[in-house]
């Protein structure tokens, strides 16, 4: 009776909150949409109102090349809260249906009001679950894909009444909105800048920058500084590499960034290694400091490499011309290089080396040497130590039990003397026996196993063997 008692006790108290807590909770936002609208104006002047047009495509220009936001630690606080938020909305708003649902069916069949009644039942209790879901559950990636939108549905500039942004950004499903108000006054333009956060449900940022009409977009250096810092979350800094050949592959980190020139990447700031690089020209690499949330610039003059074509042709032709290893071609053939290891390598004849600094002349020709391996007596050898090493191995396997059977025979005439009494020097001559026996034996079957793998390794030179010449074989058949 007592234990009757304590088991619906320890399901109450501990089999339930388990069961409650398999609920899991994540974020299914695939991407952090970032909304760029044109700037309202407060006059119809036709100048200003071409820069409020303009402003959004400028701003994304400077920030298109951010892909990725970081979250900080009181925003995924504030994201976790909004998840389970959201889904407590979505359940609320199904209970009213099954509620509304059941009201109509009330007077329907008993069966179909059972079923939405346990649904009602369901949704109540989830409800339930999910205010009493702990945050630090809830499945956050902490790094979010960016995307910029600048256009609605009917591809027109973002434009909304600022009384109305929280409904805005709710409505599009925006989690950030960059927007504004533009206005001139003679030549002098002034932008109330700000940056909304849905999450946050508030400016995060506004300024104000006035400036002359053409001085307009580099006075606003410092806005996209920290719209920047905001965007990506975390500490940040910009470099642009310019060359005057557009050929040119530029690596930072040994990471390619592009050719040519490479404009406004975003790194990490620190240290960091640059390099241009392309055919025909000498390579360049420096070590550059990159400062926080500064734009780095760097131009570079390349250097092109002075050409020297050789002509190489063999006898016979139609041999392989590799430079450091990297095939470049069949002879006769033209070398464009100034330096390197230049190997000619053909089937039947051997490999020849040669550095093209030695190559004072601007052709060469090259008699190749018949190669005298013979793939047969290779074969031959290979099969003949093959069968030499099974040879031994065989002869080897008898010794291990010729002397297992003869330790046991002293290990029984030694137990036997013991029992018997025998005299002490009978009995230490038969243990001694024994003791080099069963070394003897263990020593044998260590060389019979040593034999064995031996015998495989050749074995397995001798197919591989046998596969060069019936590749030799297929190649002539052909």
């Amino acid at each position: 009776m007592r234990f009757c008692f304590v088991l619906p006790v320890l399901f109450f108290f501990f089999i339930q909150p388990i069961y409650c807590q398999r609920l899991i909770i994540k974020d299914e936002q695939p991407t952090w949409n970032v909304a760029l609208t044109e700037f309202k104006v407060s006059n119809s002047r036709e100048d200003i109102s071409y820069i409020s047009n303009i402003l959004p495509s400028f701003f994304f220009s400077q920030f298109s090349e951010i892909g990725k936001h970081t979250f900080s630690s009181e925003e995924i606080l504030l994201f976790r809260k909004k998840i389970i938020s959201d889904q407590i909305t979505k359940e609320e708003k199904n209970l009213s249906l099954y509620i509304k649902e059941y009201d109509n069916a009330y007077f329907r069949e008993v069966e179909r009001r059972r079923e939405i009644k346990n649904k009602i039942s369901d949704s109540r209790k989830k409800i339930k679950r999910l205010k009493d879901y702990k945050l630090g559950r809830v499945i956050v990636s902490p790094v979010k894909d960016i995307v910029f939108i600048t256009t609605d549905e009917a591809d027109r500039p973002l434009s909304f009444d600022v009384v109305d942004i929280d409904k805005f950004a709710s409505d599009k499903n925006f989690d950030y909105v960059f927007y504004g108000h533009a206005r001139q006054f003679k030549n002098i333009v002034t932008l109330e800048i700000k940056f909304y956060s849905a999450l946050e449900k508030k400016n995060i940022y506004s300024t104000s920058v006035s400036s002359e009409r053409d001085s307009l977009f580099s006075s606003l250096d410092n806005v996209i500084s920290e719209i920047t810092s905001i965007l990506l979350g975390t500490i940040w800094s910009k470099i642009t590499v310019n060359t005057d050949n557009r050929d040119s592959d530029i690596y930072l980190d040994e990471k390619y960034i592009g050719t040519g020139s490479a404009l406004n990447i975003i790194v990490s700031p620190g240290e960091h290694t640059l390099t241009i690089k392309g055919a025909g020209q000498e390579e360049k690499t420096i070590s550059v400091f990159l400062e926080e949330k500064k734009s780095n610039v760097f131009d570079f003059s390349v250097t092109l490499k002075e050409e020297k074509l050789t002509a190489i042709n063999t006898l016979p032709q139609e041999a392989n011309v590799y430079l450091d290893s990297v095939w470049m071609g069949v002879t006769p053939f033209l070398l464009d290089a100034l330096s390197g290891e230049m190997i000619i390598r053909k089937d039947g004849f051997r490999d020849t080396r040669m550095l093209l600094n030695d190559i004072p002349q601007n052709s060469i020709e090259i008699q190749l040497s018949p190669d005298i391996f013979k793939k047969d007596e290779y074969i031959e050898r290979k099969r003949n130590t093959f069968y030499t090493s099974i040879s031994f191995f065989i002869l080897s396997v008898p010794i291990p039990f010729f002397l297992y059977a003869l330790t046991s025979e002293y290990n029984s005439a030694y137990s036997a003397a013991i029992i018997s009494n025998s005299n002490y020097d009978e009995i230490f001559r038969l243990g001694r026996a024994r003791n080099y026996t069963y070394y003897g034996y263990h020593a044998s079957l260590f060389l019979t196993m040593a034999l064995l793998v031996n015998t495989v390794f050749k074995l397995n030179d001798y197919i591989k063997a046998g596969d060069v010449l019936y590749k030799k074989n297929s190649r002539s058949f052909n």
